[in-house]
């Protein structure tokens, strides 16, 4: 069993992880990115397909997008959070995506992330990754891209109290507790 001391070791090599991470991405390095996951990684990302399984494929992804942008890519993480055991941990944020593309149009989109850990061989590394947007529960299934923090919450809670759902998407007034007491928690965060 993990001892706090061994915990609060744990969830700060993660959070260095996160860091090399995100150094990684805004620089386009793609070497020191995948260094981060683990051979048989499985993501559930926000481009099709549905998901990518093992490095390679997810290297391959990496690669396209990377191409897509012009300069370095920008990357906050706000709000991280993580939940460290005995060999396994999760961690969950909201990332900021922002630069130019190659097409010359601006980019900036928050995106959930919500990544999980493996301790191998005393190091830990990503076995999971999931990264979504959120969809307006209007029927439109149109994602709620912005490029402001707040409006995302406002956008996800407002969908989620909406008296009107599409048809065929039930109701969850726990759901709306829930998020709201989240994100009104983790509001004074200031990792970046």
């Amino acid at each position: 069993m993990a001892t706090e001391k061994n915990k609060a070791i744990d969830e700060a090599q993660i959070r260095q992880l996160i860091d090399g991470w995100t150094k990684a991405l805004r620089a386009k390095d793609i070497k020191e990115v995948m260094s981060n996951y683990v051979p048989e990684i499985l993501v559930f990302d926000i481009a099709p397909p549905l998901l990518y399984r093992g490095a390679d494929a997810y290297r391959k992804n990496y690669e396209e997008w990377f191409a897509s942008w012009q300069g370095p890519i920008g990357c906050d993480i706000r709000d991280l959070s993580t939940t460290v055991g005995d060999g396994v941990a999760f961690s969950h944020s909201l990332n900021r995506i922002y630069g130019k593309r190659t097409n010359g149009e601006e980019t900036d989109v928050w995106v959930r992330v919500t990544a999980c850990f493996r301790k191998i061989n005393g190091k830990w590394l990503i076995a999971h990754e999931y990264i979504s947007v959120p969809l307006y529960m209007d029927g439109s299934d149109r994602a709620a891209l912005t490029s402001s923090r707040n409006n995302l919450i406002a956008c996800v809670v407002t969908a989620l109290r909406d008296p009107e759902p599409a048809q065929g998407v039930g109701r969850r007034p726990s759901l709306d507790v829930v998020l709201t007491r989240h994100f009104v928690k983790s509001e004074g965060s200031d990792y970046v």
